[in-house]
């Protein structure tokens, strides 16, 4: 679960783009209570509140696996620690090495937190090309890139430095 990068339709339902963390913390709640009981009791200030209500199917595990995808604020790794859930590192632009402090911050959460450390998963998810050559993977690659980068960076999400330089950990050059 994550908050995604596109809020431009929350007026479609009558939310406000600035609740925007406090929608995504209520409604990570609610999935949380849901995962935990078939008989949901639950209020919030986003939606109507469950009084009961069974929730069914219940999943075929024991416990529905629940990942927070965390794109690269401290609030959403610090949260994803401190409910122990496993994260999922979404990295649409620039390089690994900015989310080291960010996992450390996690760590730390989810030591705070009480979880045992052998249970804590996290996972990258990374946008990727692969050619023959560098050139070969910038020709073919790059343009299409370019041009949604250009149209999600001007309704206010995607990439923020849209070009080759923000794409250096997704080319890699192929073994010759």
């Amino acid at each position: 679960m994550g908050r995604g990068s596109f809020a431009e339709a929350f007026p479609l339902f009558g939310l406000q783009r600035e609740d925007y963390d406090k929608l995504f913390a209520e409604k990570l709640d609610l999935l949380l209570k849901l995962r935990e009981a078939t008989q949901v009791h639950w209020s919030g200030r986003y939606r109507p509140a469950l009084t009961g209500q069974g929730v069914y199917p219940r999943p075929y595990q024991v416990e529905l696996p629940i990942w927070l995808s965390v794109g690269g604020t401290p609030t959403s790794f610090g949260r994803a620690g401190s409910l122990g859930l496993p994260q999922m590192i979404g990295i649409i632009g620039d390089g690994f090495g900015q989310f080291r402090p960010l996992v450390d911050l996690c760590r730390e959460a989810w030591t705070r937190a009480g979880h045992p450390p052998e249970k804590q998963k996290i996972g990258v998810h990374v946008f990727g090309f692969v050619a023959e050559t560098n050139q070969q993977a910038r020709n073919t690659f790059f343009p299409g890139w370019q041009y949604a980068s250009r149209k999600s960076g001007a309704i206010g999400v995607g990439p923020r430095r849209p070009g080759p330089s923000s794409m250096r950990s997704a080319v890699r050059r192929a073994p010759s």
